[in-house]
């Protein structure tokens, strides 16, 4: 079986669980008639994930690839550990900090070949970190968790 049509199968599972989940919000959770509530969102995500899955599974041109490489696989579990420790970091240290130093690591992680040197890595890393909680935290008046150390 091919990694599209697993990535597919993958996809249409998780909006199954993603539509059954999200079923329950719009019972329990209506601001006011004739509000969709907030299963609405997370809804539509679902069913274009769905059709997306749907359309990678019954793709005709879908070469018989192995899933991953040897080589890929120590990327996916390189990339979960660093997700892992990010959600630490972020109990720790704060949101900025931890998605600044993230990005960084995974700036350089999927840079490949053609790596950009340190200063462009760290001045991404920054712009973006700190431009996604600025969105966050000023615009969307999200409360992003400061951390331990700091907070």
């Amino acid at each position: 079986m091919s990694k599209n049509r697993i990535l597919g199968i993958l996809s249409v599972a998780l909006a199954v669980i993603v539509f059954v989940a999200t079923s329950q919000l719009k019972l329990s959770m209506q601001l006011a008639t004739g509000d969709p509530g907030p299963w609405l969102f997370p809804g539509i995500t679902a069913g274009v994930l769905a059709v997306f899955g749907l359309m990678l599974v019954f793709d005709s041109e879908n070469n018989e690839k192995t899933f991953l490489s040897v080589k890929e696989w120590k990327r996916a579990i390189l990339l979960f550990v660093i997700f892992v420790a990010y959600a630490a970091a972020i109990v720790l240290v704060g949101f900025l900090i931890s998605s600044v130093v993230m990005l960084f690591v995974c700036c350089t992680l999927f840079a490949g070949e053609k790596m950009p040197p340190i200063y462009v890595r760290i001045l991404y890393a920054g712009i973006l970190g700190t431009g996604i909680w600025f969105v966050l935290q000023e615009i969307f008046k999200v409360t992003l968790p400061g951390g331990m150390l700091f907070g």
